[in-house]
């Protein structure tokens, strides 16, 4: 599946609520339709009430009893097909392996601004 930058809805799944309403504003700037949750149930949620969700935007470290891999890791076996992009504050070295044997599709470190999201994102939908 390609989806071409701008394009597509993307589930943007992160705690912090300013952080949340600043990705979302920044991704609806670049003309993505977006989706919100804030902890892992809720995203489940949308989940299971969105058939069509292009990307998963989600932050590893999460409040709860589920992180951005487990989110990820259960979204994939409901849309095989969704891109999965990882974002963090912390080292990548800390966090152990987050790559779920391949199915992450990419990782940006936070802070970033809409310039770096905008390219990966490009760069993760050109697969």
């Amino acid at each position: 599946m390609t989806v071409e930058p701008g394009t597509g809805t993307i589930l943007v799944v992160e705690d912090d609520a300013d952080v949340r309403d600043l990705v979302v504003h920044m991704l609806r700037e670049l003309e993505y339709r977006v989706l919100e949750a804030e902890d892992g149930s809720g995203a489940l949620a949308v989940l299971e009430n969105n058939d069509h969700i292009d990307i998963l935007f989600t932050d590893v470290v999460l409040p709860g009893d589920m992180n951005g891999t487990e989110i990820a890791r259960r979204a994939l076996a409901k849309l095989p097909d969704l891109k999965v992009m990882l974002t963090t504050g912390y080292a990548e070295n800390t966090l152990g392996d987050l790559t779920l044997g391949g199915a992450i599709s990419g990782i940006i470190r936070k802070p970033y601004r809409k310039g770096e999201l905008a390219e990966a994102l490009t760069r993760l939908t050109r697969f």
